[in-house]
C-alpha cells in the first residue's frame, strides 16, 4: 500500500523520458473559443503550426488523461497537460555516467555540452530526460545545476519525499 502520493500519480505518464507540463486555464472576462487560441496567445514563442502538431500527435491532455482535440473548448478554471517536442534537435555526442545510487540520490557525471533540463533547443538531448528514460523514474528532479558548457558531478533526487532535506543540506554546503 502506497502511503504518499508523487508527483508521478498526479500527471500523465511520460513519454520517451518526456514529463508533460502543466498548465492552468484561469477564469477570462473574454475568453476564446477554443483551446488552441488560448494556447497559441499564451505561449507567443510558439506557432499555431506547432500547436495544431501537438494536438494531431495527441500530446495535449486533461486532468484525467483524456486525449483533447484541436476544436475543444477553452475550459476556464481547469488544467491540461502537454507534451513537449523539437522537430529538429543537436545531438550532444558524450555521454553521462551513474557514479553512485541509492533510494534517494543518483550521482551523475555530467559530461561538457548537455544540458541538465529541457529548455529551449534541448529536450531530448538534456541529462534530465536521458536519465529518466534509462532509470524509467519519472519522479527524478535535479538537486542543483550546472551550465552546459561544464562538466561536473550532479546530484539528482529520486523521491519527492526526500528531495527537500538533501537540497537543504547542499544549501549549506554551499
Amino acid at each position: 500500500m502506497k502511503s504518499q502520493i508523487t508527483l508521478s500519480d498526479l500527471q500523465p505518464p511520460m513519454r520517451d523520458g518526456v514529463t508533460a507540463s502543466k498548465v492552468y486555464l484561469p477564469f477570462l472576462e473574454n475568453p476564446p473559443k477554443r483551446l488552441l487560441n488560448y494556447l497559441c496567445d499564451h505561449f507567443p514563442h510558439i506557432s499555431a503550426k506547432e500547436w495544431q502538431q501537438r494536438f494531431e500527435d495527441q500530446l495535449i491532455l486533461d486532468m484525467q488523461g483524456q486525449i483533447l482535440l484541436i476544436d475543444h473548448p477553452y475550459t476556464a478554471n481547469t488544467h491540461i497537460y502537454y507534451y513537449r517536442f523539437l522537430a529538429h534537435e543537436i545531438a550532444v555526442p558524450f555521454e553521462e555516467k551513474i557514479l553512485f545510487e541509492n533510494d534517494d540520490l543518483i550521482v551523475v557525471d555530467k559530461p561538457h555540452f548537455l544540458t541538465i533540463s529541457p529548455s529551449g533547443q534541448y529536450i531530448q538531448e538534456t541529462l534530465l530526460v536521458r536519465l529518466k528514460k534509462t532509470t524509467n523514474n519519472p519522479d527524478l528532479t535535479p538537486i542543483h545545476r550546472l551550465d552546459r558548457e561544464t562538466a561536473g558531478i550532479v546530484l539528482f533526487s529520486k523521491r519527492p519525499q526526500t528531495r527537500g532535506i538533501y537540497q537543504k543540506c547542499l544549501q549549506i554546503v554551499l
